[in-house]
C-alpha cells in the first residue's frame, strides 16, 4: 500500500491501485477510476474538511474506508456503466461534523452500498446526508445505505438518507439507527470482567471499524490515541 500525504487545496488522483491518503489539511480531492479491477482507496483525516469528488468510469470497481476525526467529509460521485461502488464512512467527533455522501447513476447495472458510522462525543452536532441518485435511463442498478450514530452525550445527531430515483427498474433501500449503547451489550462485556469504560470503548471500536476490509490497524492506533485508551487494547 502506498501512502500520500494531501497537504495541497487540490489533489487530483488517477486511482489504479491501493493507495492510503493521509489528508493534513483543508482539501478538494478529485479521483478518476477507469479500470475494471478493485481499486481500493484507505483515508484518514483529523480536524479537516475534505471534498472528494469521484468519476467512475464504466467497469470501475471501487472501495472506500474512511475514518475522520473531530472532522467533516463530502463525496460527489458519478456512476457510469457497470460500476461497484463500497463505501466505509467512520466519524469520531467532540465537534461539530456534517458529512454528505452524493451518488449519482448516469449509467446501467451499477451498485453501491455506503456504511456511515457516527460516534458523537459531546453535545456537537453530527449529521449525515445522503443521497441516491438514479436518473431515468439508469435501470438495473442497486443502492444500499446503511447508517449509524451512537451518542455518548447529548449531541444533536441525525441521519437524512434520501433517495431519488427517475426508474422502475432498481432496487433501493437504507436502515438507520441513532441512540446509545445498549445495557445488554454493556452488561455482557462486562460480566466478562472488562470495567464499564473499558467497555464502552471496545463498543465504540467496533462501531467505527464496522464493514471495513482494509487496513484497520492504521485506524485502530488513531482511535486510541485520540480517546488516549491505547491502540491496540481489547481488539
Amino acid at each position: 500500500m502506498n501512502k500520500i500525504i494531501i497537504d495541497t487545496k487540490e489533489f487530483n488522483l488517477d486511482l489504479n491501485e491501493y493507495l492510503f491518503l493521509d489528508v493534513v489539511c483543508e482539501s478538494i480531492i478529485n479521483i478518476n477510476v477507469s479500470n475494471n479491477k478493485l481499486n481500493k482507496l484507505l483515508i484518514f483525516n483529523k480536524n479537516n474538511n475534505v471534498k472528494i469528488n469521484i468519476e467512475m468510469h464504466d467497469n470501475s470497481r471501487l472501495e472506500i474506508n474512511n475514518l475522520g476525526i473531530n472532522s467533516s467529509i463530502s463525496y460527489d460521485i458519478n456512476m457510469y456503466n457497470d460500476s461497484n461502488l463500497i463505501i466505509i464512512d467512520s466519524i469520531l467527533t467532540s465537534v461539530d461534523s456534517i458529512n454528505n455522501i452524493n451518488i449519482k447513476n448516469i449509467g446501467k447495472n451499477n451498485n453501491s452500498t455506503i456504511y456511515t458510522n457516527g460516534i458523537n462525543l459531546e453535545n456537537n452536532k453530527l449529521y449525515f446526508n445522503l443521497n441516491g441518485i438514479v436518473t431515468k435511463d439508469s435501470i438495473n442498478s442497486v443502492l444500499t445505505e446503511n447508517s449509524t450514530i451512537i451518542n455518548m452525550d447529548d449531541g444533536d445527531s441525525k441521519i437524512i438518507p434520501n433517495l431519488i430515483i427517475d426508474t422502475k427498474e432498481v432496487s433501493a433501500n437504507h436502515s438507520a439507527f441513532i441512540g446509545t449503547f445498549s445495557d445488554e451489550e454493556l452488561y455482557y462485556l462486562m460480566s466478562r470482567g472488562i470495567n464499564k469504560e473499558m467497555a464502552e470503548n471496545l463498543l465504540l471500536k467496533s462501531i467505527l471499524l464496522k464493514g471495513m476490509n482494509l487496513d484497520k490497524d492504521i485506524f485502530i492506533k488513531e482511535i486510541g490515541e485520540y480517546l488516549k485508551i491505547g491502540g491496540d487494547t481489547y481488539e
